[in-house]
């Protein structure tokens, strides 16, 4: 069986499965931008992927190829196979419409967490669920006093993960809506998804 592909439009979110044992390839097409990604195992979509759980069990606050990424129920959901960035985000939530109102002062716009959520929904994932995806290709740094802060996306076009699952899941990919802050360097783009079977290694 060939490879699927998604595309994941600027600022929007797509939801899709991933059977186990297949692959998932995420690539930047135009560079500096990130997506947000998010997912649950598809029989019990209350177990969902954990940022905590994920940062305690590798020790670290970024990943690594080899590392896995971790449920609330303490099940390895996906392991990262392939990075040709290095630089992902395991510390922030998406951002949303909360956020750009309250925070950088743009009511009535929407983001990550709420596509993400509208993306989800039909798979029965419920919108409080999603709190704090992986932030794929996004800069993010701790100073020295403790606060955090977001860099512009070093991703340059083509840039690429490949994550495979270990289990039936339910994913959803958001293509960061921030044009506000230099997270995206100011403008959205688009991320494209490749769905791999078992066994394939060559590029779609």
């Amino acid at each position: 069986m060939s490879a699927l592909a998604i595309e994941v439009g600027a600022a929007s979110a797509e939801a899709f499965v991933l059977p186990a044992g297949w692959a998932m390839r995420v690539t930047d097409v135009a560079g500096c931008q990130v997506g947000d990604l998010f997912f649950v195992a598809r029989d019990l979509p209350s177990e969902r992927f954990s940022q905590a759980r994920t940062r305690t069990y590798v020790q670290r606050t970024d990943l690594r190829v080899g590392d896995q990424l971790w449920s609330t129920r303490d099940r390895p959901l996906l392991t990262l196979e392939e990075d040709t960035l290095g630089t992902h985000d395991l510390l922030f939530c998406g951002c949303s419409r909360f956020v750009f109102e309250t925070i950088l002062g743009r009511p009535g716009k929407t983001g990550c967490l709420d596509h993400l959520a509208g993306a989800l929904a039909p798979h029965g994932v419920p919108r409080d669920a999603i709190e704090a995806p992986l932030d794929l290709f996004m800069a993010t740094e701790v100073q020295s006093d403790g606060s955090l802060v977001i860099r512009r996306s070093p991703s340059r076009p083509g840039d690429h993960v490949v994550l495979r699952a270990h289990c039936d899941l339910t994913v959803a990919l958001a293509a960061c809506a921030d044009d506000v802050t230099e997270c995206n360097g100011g403008h959205c783009g688009p991320l494209r998804v490749d769905l791999i079977p078992p066994g394939r290694k060559d590029d779609p």
